[in-house]
Order: structure tokens, then sequence, then C-alpha cells
């Protein structure tokens, strides 16, 4: 049975890609979720010619069948379901940070999406929404578990890696987040704590968190930033924004892009390449795309209306 062989006996989310690698498995593609690092998402193609093996991770490692039937056994400490593992399309597994988990795929092939979400971010869930010390609360781990409500929100979050919206970190954090919210609600040994009615930020505490993201249309500000300027937490920052300004922080991002793009569009003959690069789009076809779903015309088309 292959190990993974790390200093304090944990794998951290940078060393998955190598490790994954040094299993054979195929791995697709690859995503940085967020300015801070602290989610990565994987498409990876895992099939019964896999090796036995045993990993320790100090990220949470949440697994979402695309594709595909495999049939494993994934044996960790405080398992709440079977070990037995049935991969089918639209099921979840789940390790949580801390574990080691004990795999082995028996028969058939499956397209996996793996998303690494590291521990502060399951950790201020548990903050965000349990009574009492979160500390004090374990997370418990799960096989082939079908939940709807993460199927929604991990579909979104795969297809903002498969097609990048301009949104970016503030997206898909505000997604992660409420997809751990989930896992703590469902998978958590804490009592929920009765949810609070949105706040709204005071008007020095939304100009700090605009300067923020202006400051970063050219790069991707995630939500922790965005929230550490207005002085709030993560988890209650996605909320006051929207009650105070009513959009989210990531249409107010896509917004702002947009605007930016089409001033330089109007002013100058900048490469479309550079305005793109400017505004902080991945490239100029993921500008184009953003700005025909939201203004109906392309970058080049807006630039002939306007300029006459």
């Amino acid at each position: 049975m292959s190990e993974a062989q790390t200093n304090n006996g944990l794998l951290t989310a940078e060393q998955m890609v190598p490790f994954l690698l040094d299993l054979d498995t195929a791995i697709v593609h690859r995503m940085i979720g967020s300015d801070t690092g602290r989610i990565d998402g994987l498409v990876v193609t895992q099939g019964a010619e896999l090796e036995p093996f045993e990993v320790a991770v100090e990220f949470g490692l949440l697994e979402f069948c695309l594709d595909g039937a495999l049939h494993s056994e994934n044996v960790m400490d405080g398992l709440a379901t079977s070990s037995a593992t049935p991969y089918r399309p639209g099921n979840f597994s789940f390790v949580p940070p801390g574990r080691t988990v004990r795999s082995h795929s028996i028969t058939g092939e499956a397209r996996l999406f793996q998303m690494l979400i590291d521990r502060s971010l399951m950790d201020e869930a548990k903050r965000a929404v349990l009574r009492g010390d979160p500390d004090r609360v374990d997370l418990l781990g799960f096989n082939a578990q079908w939940h709807p409500r993460m199927k929604a929100l991990v579909g979104l979050v795969h297809e903002e890696m498969r097609r990048p919206s301009g949104g970016g970190a503030l997206y898909v954090e505000s997604l992660v987040q409420v997809l751990c919210v989930e896992i703590v609600r469902d998978y958590g040994t804490g009592r929920m704590a009765p949810e609070p009615a949105p706040g709204r930020l005071s008007p020095a505490q939304l100009s700090r968190a605009i300067e923020a993201i202006e400051a970063g249309l050219e790069n991707n500000p995630g939500l922790e930033t965005v929230a550490r300027a207005a002085g709030v937490t993560t988890f209650h920052f996605a909320r006051a924004f929207r009650a105070t300004t009513g959009q989210t922080p990531h249409q107010y991002l896509i917004e702002r892009r947009l605007a930016r793009a089409r001033e330089l569009l109007a002013l100058g003959d900048l490469p479309l390449a550079e305005i793109a690069y400017d505004c902080g789009f991945s490239s100029q076809a993921h500008m184009t795309t953003v700005f025909r779903k939201h203004m109906g015309v392309t970058p080049g088309q807006y630039r002939r209306e306007v300029r006459g």
C-alpha cells in the first residue's frame, strides 16, 4: 500500500498533485480558486488499476463523481457511512481535515472532481453556524452520499473552473462558504445556532470593501481579502454586502470590470487582449464571453458602436 510521506504526517494541498501523479492517476486540470490559496480543484480519472493507498490530509477533501462507475473502499476514522464507496455520477465522498483515509479501488473507472478546502474555511463555517465551542465539534467523513444542495453548489464551482465568469475568487469562495455550512450542518457533531438576520455594512466598511475590490480589478481579489478590508468575517461579509448594496460581491466585481472595459474600449486603441488583462479577465476570449453575456455584443462590436 502506497503512503504519503510528509514532515508532519499530513498532505498539503500543494503536495496533492505530485502525490496523485505518483499513483498514476490521470489529472485533467487544476484550478486555484482564490488569491489566498484556500481552495483548489482537480479533475482526476481513477480506476481499478490504481494501487491501494493511504493518505492523511490537512485539508477537507470533497470528491464529486462526474461520470463513470467505480467501486472502491474508503476507510477512515470518524466515518458516518459504510466504507463501501460505489462512485456513481452525482454522489459525494468527504475526508475531513486531519484524517487518514485508506483507499482501495476494486472495479471500474470514474472521473472525479476533487475539491481541496483549507481547514481554516471549515473552521470558519463551524464558528459561524454552531452553538458553543466549535473546537469541540468533529466533522464526520462520508462515502457515496447523494446531496442535492451540495450537488448544485459543486456544479457551479466546477462550471466556474471550466468557463470562468468575471467574478473569479469572490464567486468561488462564496459558493464554498455555503458548501462548508452544508457539511457542518449535516455531517458535524455540533448543534446549529439560530441563523442571525443579515446585518449591513457601515458606510466606512462599505467604502473600504469597494476600495479593496477596485484595487484588485486587474487581479483576482478573494473573499478573505475584501472582508478583511471591511473589518468583518468572511462568513458575514457576503450577506452584509448584499444587504447593503443589493448585489453580491462577485456581481459588483463583474459590473466594475465591465465598466472599466467599456471605458478603455471607448477612449483608445489598446489591443483587446491588453484591455482584458487590465480589467482582470483571464484572456481576451474570457472578456468576450462575459461581455457578450452581459452586454449582448462583443468588445469589438461595442468599440465600433461607441466610436462610430
